[in-house]
């Protein structure tokens, strides 16, 4: 993502531009099509996704007791650092007004 795939709005809040909504967009369908092993075969993360919500409406309606949102496990792709991620908990509220933001952007 750029600076140029948003927009800051009169209230400085940050929009995404439409390309960078597809970018977004694109990414997302990237990792629901990643393959991943469920069960005893090879499928999607889509596909798990939707045979994750399967299960979890057969349980509500008492078809099966069944319930499982642990497996298979997502290992996403951390792209900061415990250091950096310390350094914006630790902004405080002032600061974080001064910087532009809004309480809808606090972490």
């Amino acid at each position: 993502m750029d600076k140029k795939d948003f927009i800051v709005t009169e209230n400085y809040n940050l929009r995404l531009r439409g390309l960078g909504g597809k970018k977004v967009a694109n990414e997302f369908s990237n990792m629901m099509n990643q393959a991943v092993g469920y069960g005893y075969k090879q499928t999607t993360w889509g596909s798990t996704l939707l045979l994750k919500a399967r299960e979890l409406a057969h349980n509500l309606i008492g078809k099966t007791n069944k319930l499982d949102f642990v497996i298979p496990e997502f290992g996403g792709k951390r792209v900061d650092s415990q250091e950096i991620r310390q350094k914006i908990l630790g902004i405080s509220y002032a600061d974080w007004k001064k910087l532009g933001f809004s309480k809808g952007t606090l972490p």
